[in-house]
């Protein structure tokens, strides 16, 4: 099943990760929106963090790749995330913007909530 890419940080639309790997694969986007996650800021890009409190909420785009680009832009964006050692590839269920609707998406997560936590400061607005 080809799911799309809750993107949160670099790479949504206008971001430059949007713009190096995403756009170039064809990835069409819209606005959405998890509950139960929070944003940390990190060095220049934000971290994913799960806190599993419905009233934490983090807001970002849905990324939907063709099908004839869904398994390099997964390859490439695992890559970009440093794949199991910065980040770990999880599926959520996201929210559509426009309608509420649920779906099951990818979502690139903090490997190290702990040090993440200890390091750097929580996105209060959920949106980076």
């Amino acid at each position: 099943m080809m799911l799309p890419v809750f993107a949160y940080g670099t790479l949504r639309d206008g971001e430059p990760n949007f713009e190096r790997i995403a756009r170039p694969l064809g990835a069409t986007t819209e606005f959405a929106a998890v509950d139960g996650y929070a944003l940390w800021d990190g060095p220049g890009f934000p971290y994913l963090i799960e806190t599993g409190d419905p009233v934490d909420v983090v807001f970002g785009d849905l990324l939907t790749f063709p099908p004839d680009t869904y398994v390099d832009a997964l390859r490439f964006l695992d890559e970009l995330e440093s794949v199991p050692h910065h980040y770990r590839r999880i599926t959520l269920t996201a929210h559509r913007a426009h309608d509420g609707e649920p779906l099951t998406a990818w979502a690139y997560l903090a490997s190290d909530p702990a040090w993440i936590s200890s390091r750097w400061e929580p996105i209060a607005s959920g949106d980076w």
